[in-house]
């Protein structure tokens, strides 16, 4: 391999490495964010149940001062597993890229 070859391959590892550690602080904020959410769906589950509506169901005039809607799709456990599974693969892959920007002296 020439040392121009050489360079090239470095900086693709290097910016792999940079591309992945990017995804992952996306998917983490994505994941950071649906739990903020559905922590407070359960804290309106737990302090006020009957004021909790999902994607703007009708509800009873009296409570509708109330009203704590949200979105039905942030309950979709297939989604949520699916960012999980990203999550892992994405730093496994981050791992795997620090591990060899280390091995070819570039940290």
């Amino acid at each position: 391999m020439s040392d121009d070859q050489e360079k090239q391959a470095k900086a693709m590892v290097l910016l792999e490495c940079t591309e992945t550690k990017k995804r992952l602080a996306l998917l983490t904020e994505q994941a950071m964010q649906w739990g903020r959410e559905l922590g407070s769906i359960g804290d309106t589950l737990q302090q006020q149940p009957a004021c909790l509506s999902f994607d703007g169901e009708a509800m009873d005039i009296n409570l509708a001062v109330q009203r704590r809607d949200y979105r039905a799709a942030l309950l979709d456990v297939a989604k949520i597993r699916a960012l999980a599974s990203d999550i892992r693969k994405t730093q496994t892959e981050f791992e795997r890229l620090s591990q060899r920007v280390r091995e070819l002296g570039l940290s």
